[in-house]
């Protein structure tokens, strides 16, 4: 059975159910382990699944400015709850009068009434209702009330690092793509539109396409890395040379995101671009001139070639295929 999807505030669940709850930005192995826990719980109990989530961070409604940047496009992240088998997906919107709700209005009307909630599976930092006010223990009392159980696990811990999506951004910001990667289960993922650049790389023999990204998203550190580029308008997955930086060889003041797809030709002008970041390969870095440059480039493309189909990214590449397989057949 597919996953039913509410997107109205008026939805109604008509059997009991397990869920777990958050914004789940990057949907990464803590969120993972929630969902598993969930699913467990109701098979268990023949209870229905379900997640109960947010499309933006309670911050880009609060106070803007503090905002962070995301990790996961909405349909993707949709995809990949559907993934798990879940019975239903609620996508709650936060806006200033949701804020106000308190703890007891929120276990009431939404997780009680709304959701028949037999079971909650939450992480050991998980609040909620007005100003976070909600702990753990708040919930625990209101569970006894309410008769539904309260489920608290452990924080992931991967190659002795705590799993959070506050980890994951920073690993993104100081350019550590593949081990951002093994957090989340699969390459970090940037879209953009192909806009018109300088044509510095058709000049150079190895044209990239210049992608213009929103800026509600985390762009990686200054530096080139190998990406596997998805094209929707064609379906294809090719190698990419990426270069994130302001081109110190020509003193560009404005920061570029540059994608040179290895073996692909055609004019990708407006088109979209889906970029998942394997590895990255050095530096942004100034030459001394043009050909050195060039020189560079080469080296590059040849190295990211071979890395690209090596046995050690092999896992990242499957998973990108079968994000991008399963987002076509949708």
């Amino acid at each position: 059975m597919a996953m039913q999807v509410f997107e109205r505030p008026s939805w109604v669940i008509d059997k009991p159910s397990v869920v777990t709850i958050g914004v789940f930005d990057g949907l990464h192995r803590g969120h993972q382990a929630l969902i598993e826990r969930v699913l467990d719980k109701a098979h268990a109990s023949q209870y229905l699944s379900g997640v109960l989530t947010f499309a933006d961070h309670p911050l880009s409604v609060l106070a803007p400015p503090f905002a962070p940047k995301k990790l996961i496009y909405p349909d993707r992240k949709r995809q990949l709850l559907e993934s798990f088998g879940l019975d239903f997906l609620v996508c709650l919107e936060f806006s200033k009068d949701f804020a106000r709700t308190t703890p007891e209005s929120f276990v009431e009307q939404i997780l009680v009434r709304q959701t028949r909630v037999a079971a909650i599976v939450c992480g050991e930092d998980f609040c909620f209702g007005a100003e976070g006010k909600g702990t753990i223990a708040t919930l625990r009392e209101l569970g006894r009330q309410f008769n539904f159980e309260v489920e608290v696990l452990p924080a992931v811990v991967h190659k002795g690092i705590f799993v959070r999506s506050t980890m994951i951004r920073d690993l993104l910001y100081t350019g550590n793509v593949l081990l951002a990667a093994e957090l989340l289960t699969r390459p970090y993922e940037l879209r953009g539109i192909v806009v018109r650049g300088q044509g510095r790389g058709k000049t150079l023999g190895f044209p990239t396409a210049n992608l213009k990204t929103s800026p509600a998203y985390v762009i990686p550190a200054r530096g080139v890395y190998l990406c596997a580029c998805f094209v929707p308008e064609n379906l294809q997955i090719v190698p990419a040379l990426v270069n994130i930086g302001f081109n110190p060889t020509f003193g560009s003041e404005h920061l570029s995101i540059e994608a040179h797809l290895v073996g692909f030709h055609g004019d990708l002008l407006g088109s979209d671009l889906y970029l998942f970041f394997l590895e990255r390969i050095r530096d942004e870095m100034r030459f001394a001139s043009v050909e050195e440059l060039k020189r560079q480039i080469q080296r590059d493309c040849e190295l990211g070639v071979a890395r690209f189909e090596s046995p050690a990214l092999a896992p990242l590449r499957q998973s990108i295929e079968r994000l991008v397989s399963a987002s076509n057949t949708r």
